[in-house]
């Protein structure tokens, strides 16, 4: 055990021999110091080395029981929403109060609603949706009508006879297969042609040194 006169001689800085030897109150010092700063050392290691087990174990227990926690959680909500299934479709309806009846009550009207809103809703989309698809179909059936005039209009433009044609002689039937018949037009007279019977009749005559009529 160290003298406390020790510090005190070291304090004043003299420089005795106490207890005899060639050990110094300078040197007991020195030593008495260094004893202090190891166990000081070997303290404060402990403290720090247990104090670090226990952050290791707070650690490692924490995520078990916020784990597990939150597993209680999780099992109590689905339970509930089970529960709460059963009696929307009119099951375990025995052990509910007037008051929880009540607000089973209402959730099912605004289930009711929501779903009668949803529904609505799709429907007027749908319609919606027919009624643009109908105003396209009236557009393009629009312009392939005024395309199909101007297409006619053309065609007169070219051929003026061809409207009076068409109105004067009935379409012929169009027999099936790849065989169509001709049609049999008059043949076109242009100018004067007399009877056969009356000129055969008259006779041969000459005018002009012309033979009018057929020879015979």
């Amino acid at each position: 055990m160290y003298d406390p006169y020790k510090i005190k001689f070291l304090r004043n800085g003299r420089n005795r021999e106490i207890l005899g030897g060639n050990m110094s109150i300078k040197d007991s010092g020195l030593v008495m110091k260094r004893d202090v700063t190891f166990f000081m050392s070997r303290f404060v290691g402990y403290i720090i080395g247990s104090y670090e087990c226990s952050m290791s174990i707070i650690t490692i227990r924490l995520p078990e029981l916020s784990s597990q926690q939150e597993y209680l959680k999780l099992k109590a909500r689905y339970e509930a929403l089970q529960r709460s299934q059963r009696n929307l479709l009119g099951e375990d309806l025995g052990p509910l109060n007037s008051k929880e009846l009540e607000s089973l009550e209402r959730q099912l009207d605004m289930s009711l609603k929501q779903i009668r809103s949803t529904r609505t809703q799709a429907m007027l989309d749908t319609l919606t949706d027919l009624q643009r698809k109908e105003h396209a179909l009236n557009e393009a059936n629009r312009s392939l009508k005024q395309r199909l005039i101007e297409g006619s209009q053309v065609s007169l433009q070219w051929n003026p006879n061809a409207q009076d044609v068409g109105y004067g002689r009935a379409a012929q039937p169009q027999p099936d297969g790849f065989f169509h018949p001709l049609d049999c037009e008059p043949t076109l007279q242009i100018g004067y042609q007399p009877d056969p019977i009356t000129v055969a009749a008259a006779g041969p005559s000459v005018n002009n040194n012309y033979i009018s009529g057929w020879l015979p």
